[in-house]
């Protein structure tokens, strides 16, 4: 009776050092097994599947590939040895970068024991492996055999993520948008819902680049994003490009009153004020800029809006403000390239002012475009 037990003991003492990760003393004592006359099947399959795994943990692929495949040849309707050997065959290969036959051994996997677990885990790995491969619609079908046949498997998740990322790197954003919905209704509390939500939001994003509407609902729908702010400054300067000065005023402001700590703040407030120059509402103009000034007391652009603030007193005839503001230029930006202009208006306004309302014929002064501060 006690020689009888000896091979199991030896196969528990085995397997409990591996699992200790103890991968070169479990090694020996599964290398030591197979040297004997074993009867039993479910110990031979073991003993050789337990030196597999062990020469796979010491990243000793093409041993390992050995004795797997060896076992399976010896054992290739046992679902005991295969569906192990085929998964860890899968495996070696991959980590030798033989990717075909590493998908090779996991689709007949997947095709051979569907109901298994490990099935799940093959079916993604192969479909991750297609998908690294930039050849998603592969990739496609066995995330959603993984999906579909194993929804509760932890595989389930990442293969559904990874479905809404194919679709999203091929730039076919509604086929994401429906996948990531998805996603979260199927696994609404997994810790990877907020990537998710985030790829969700991204896709949104993307197709509003291109179309002023569809980047009005990314900002309907995601007014707390990181990149709401960018949407909506994306919008106002649209219409600022088709000189639709009216539109471009309103979009502009609303990044300033939604997102006033925004880094698009400063210059959405600069072109809201552009905007209704260009359409000749200098009361307006002058209190957008004057606004800056307040809002922003280190902005990169207060010389220039020093300068447009006396070009725009100066439209209204208010030109001991406009001197002022011209003033300021030559005072406080010794460096600027508005001085030699603002001098030249300085001079414009003494004289208009030194001739106590008669007005000489001179060129009206125009406000410049300033540059972005991003």
């Amino acid at each position: 009776m006690g020689i009888e037990v000896t091979p199991y003991a030896k196969l528990g003492l085995a397997y409990s050092i591996y699992n200790q990760d103890r991968q070169k003393e479990a090694f020996e004592i599964f290398n030591t097994m197979i040297q004997l006359p074993l009867d039993d099947s479910s110990v031979v399959i073991a003993a050789y599947l337990g030196l597999g795994y062990t020469q796979y943990n010491m990243a000793e692929y093409l041993k390992a590939l050995d004795v797997l495949e060896g076992i399976y040849n010896t054992f290739p309707t046992d679902e005991r040895c295969a569906i192990p050997v085929l998964f860890y065959a899968g495996m070696c290969y991959y980590n030798l970068e033989y990717y075909a036959q590493a998908i090779e051994s996991w689709e007949k996997l997947v095709s051979t024991y569907p109901a298994s677990e490990k099935s799940a885990e093959a079916g993604f790995r192969a479909g991750d492996t297609y998908f690294k491969a930039l050849e998603y619609k592969k990739a496609r079908a066995l995330f959603r055999w993984v999906v579909e046949n194993h929804p509760v498997n932890e595989y389930a998740r990442s293969a559904q993520l990874a479905l809404g990322q194919s679709y999203y790197n091929e730039q076919s954003f509604d086929d994401a948008i429906r996948e990531f919905l998805k996603f979260l209704d199927l696994f609404p509390t997994s810790t990877e819902a907020p990537s998710a939500r985030k790829s969700m939001e991204m896709c949104y994003y993307r197709k509003g680049i291109d179309n002023t509407e569809e980047m009005r609902l990314f900002v309907e729908k995601f007014p707390h994003s990181e990149l709401a702010a960018d949407g909506q400054y994306q919008i106002a300067h649209k219409y600022f490009d088709e000189k639709n000065y009216e539109m471009a005023f309103d979009e502009f402001l609303k990044v300033v009153v939604n997102f006033p700590n925004s880094s698009y703040a400063p210059d959405a407030l600069l072109l809201a004020a552009e905007s209704v120059v260009n359409l000749e509402n200098w009361e307006q103009a002058s209190e957008l800029y004057k606004r800056y000034l307040a809002y922003f007391p280190k902005g990169k652009q207060r010389d220039g809006v020093y300068f447009n603030l006396g070009t725009v007193y100066y439209n209204l005839k208010e030109y001991r403000e406009a001197f002022t503001n011209f003033r300021a230029v030559l005072d406080s930006f010794p460096d600027s390239p508005y001085i030699e202009n603002a001098g030249h208006n300085l001079e414009i306004c003494k004289k208009l002012l030194g001739e106590e309302g008669s007005t000489p014929a001179l060129e009206p002064i125009k406000a410049d475009s300033l540059k972005s501060e991003k």
